[in-house]
């Protein structure tokens, strides 16, 4: 199952606390725009279930960053994105926008492949399937 998040990637970033001792998620606007995206695209998809509560998952995250005014634009989706923010921080906030939602909680996904790369096309693609059994690979 396929993704496709349009616009920056979103990274996480830890709570905020106020001087009153409050505490709240500096990106959860982003975090709820996200969901919503992604809850769009299974509605588009008729009769999705989440995964099994018991069911591993494989997940495969490409994450897509503006390019610098003066690159060339040619094969720039293949150029990587070597600066901040960390790939734990992006994988993160995607993971946790799909709880409830793609499975019941991120602990299910066993397999996660990560890459940041630059492209004229700022985006997020996640790739989303089951584990392969044990007799399957």
């Amino acid at each position: 199952m396929l993704f496709i998040i349009h616009g920056n990637p979103v990274p996480s970033q830890r709570p905020r606390v106020a001087r009153n001792g409050g505490v709240w998620d500096p990106k959860a606007a982003e975090k709820k725009r996200i969901r919503l995206e992604i809850s769009k695209i299974l509605e588009d998809r008729d009769g999705y279930v989440p995964f099994l509560k018991e069911s591993p998952v494989e997940v495969h995250m490409y994450f897509y960053w503006p390019m610098p005014k003066k690159m060339p634009t040619r094969h720039a989706d293949f150029i990587p994105h070597v600066k901040k923010p960390d790939l734990d921080n992006l994988s993160k906030t995607y993971l946790d926008c799909m709880n409830g939602l793609v499975w019941h909680d991120d602990a299910q996904v066993v397999c996660l492949v990560v890459h940041k790369y630059l492209s004229p096309n700022p985006r997020t693609e996640i790739h989303v399937r089951s584990f392969p059994s044990e007799g399957s690979v």
